[in-house]
């Protein structure tokens, strides 16, 4: 079982992070195969021993022997305080650490939790898990799994609650899981170079690939995995799966699989989900939003208060397509008038000749002249004589008068 504490605890080494390769530049694994994480290739690569140091030998289950990885707290009796928030504590003063055992790549029964106080803890902390139902975790292991909760809620809880959800139901299922073997498998045991960790248990989680990339994403943004650099669920869960050896005694190795048979698929959210405002979500309790910082899809839409221009809303295209309707709109109109309606010409006579010649010197221009002067004299003495008999006859209408 992945011990959390460390996570926050350990200094983040740069070895797991740089030598991964190519498997670390995609966000996601491949949802179309089977594929190992370079810590999962890296443990398989390696003889499998027991506990003895002799060639590992995978046990066979027996009908009904769901479970495997049996863990539990070691020494603590007479002295033990089942209302320590530490795991397998004494209540000795000074406390004293327990000691937490490797786990077991034994088969086993699910079994109910004993204890009542582990029985709270597990409905607190895995609520999708009934205490006194069968499970595979038993009372030290429920006792565990509460403790290193508080730092998943501390370290991932603050950022994103939804992210910390996700990770604890994922432990949950890792560690109480009814049919915990069908996603979970022992390859065998080796001895750590660090003396404070001995001897260590081999272990390997199937993750639907889907499920690994919702998880991932949910929780990409927070503050511990933003610094570590772990750009790719591949990487954090490998980064997860190392760095709890030196509590929990064991590496995680992760193998992504869309068999629903042989991998792990439960109830996942992204970081953007809504939780009411009681903060009771998925049978869990205490659950917020995740804050806009770790989780861009939370993040409120931009709006923008600006004046609306006079221009604003016109569509410029719209507007030339008008001007040139109306362009040659225009130019059709003029033709058609001229071509259906010509304008009269002009009678005949009506006009004075046009002088082709304005050039004094000209002959022709001194005749123009003439003839114009002649035609006004002409006319002048037409109007004059018509006065004058005009005159002649109102005088002779007079005297008959008389």
């Amino acid at each position: 079982m992945m011990k959390y504490c460390d996570i926050i605890l350990i200094t983040i080494g740069t070895a797991l992070i740089t030598q991964t390769g190519a498997s670390y530049l995609n966000s996601c694994p491949a949802s179309n195969n089977l594929f190992k994480s370079p810590q999962l290739h890296a443990l398989t690569q390696q003889p499998a021993l027991d506990k003895n140091g002799d060639p590992f030998v995978p046990p066979v289950p027996k009908p009904g022997e769901t479970c495997i990885l049996w863990q539990e707290c070691k020494g603590r009796i007479p002295f033990y305080n089942p209302m320590s928030s530490y795991p397998c504590r004494s209540d000795k003063q000074p406390p004293q650490s327990g000691d937490i055992l490797n786990p077991d790549i034994i088969y086993y029964k699910p079994r109910p939790i004993m204890k009542e106080p582990q029985k709270q803890q597990l409905r607190q902390i895995c609520p999708d898990y009934n205490p006194d139902s069968d499970l595979c975790c038993n009372d030290d292991q429920a006792e565990i799994l509460s403790a290193n909760f508080i730092q998943i809620d501390t370290v991932f809880g603050l950022d994103c609650p939804v992210c910390a959800m996700n990770l604890k139901r994922m432990w949950c299922d890792y560690t109480c899981n009814p049919n915990k073997a069908k996603f979970v498998a022992g390859l065998g045991y080796q001895n750590d170079t660090d003396p404070l960790v001995g001897l260590e248990t081999l272990t390997q989680f199937t993750l639907d690939p889907d499920y690994a990339c919702i998880l991932f994403q949910s929780c990409q943004k927070v503050s511990l995995i933003a610094q570590a650099s772990l750009q790719s669920s591949i990487a954090f869960l490998d980064f997860m799966g190392f760095n709890g050896k030196q509590q929990s005694h064991s590496v995680i190795g992760f193998e992504f699989s869309k068999d629903p048979n042989a991998s792990l698929n439960s109830a996942v959210f992204p970081c953007s989900q809504q939780v009411p405002t009681n903060g009771n979500f998925s049978n869990y309790t205490g659950v917020g939003n995740c804050s806009c910082a770790a989780c861009d899809q939370a993040c409120p839409a931009p709006s923008v208060d600006a004046s609306i221009g006079f221009f604003d809303g016109f569509d410029g295209v719209l507007v030339l397509i008008v001007y040139l309707v109306l362009v040659v709109f225009s130019i059709a109109y003029q033709l058609i008038r001229k071509k259906f309606f010509p304008a009269p010409p002009a009678e005949q006579g009506s006009e004075e000749p046009e002088v082709q010649n304005d050039d004094p010197t000209n002959p022709q221009y001194s005749q123009s002249r003439r003839a114009r002067k002649d035609k006004i004299n002409e006319s002048a003495i037409s109007s004059n004589m018509s006065r004058v008999e005009n005159s002649a006859q109102r005088l002779i209408e007079g005297r008959r008068d008389d």
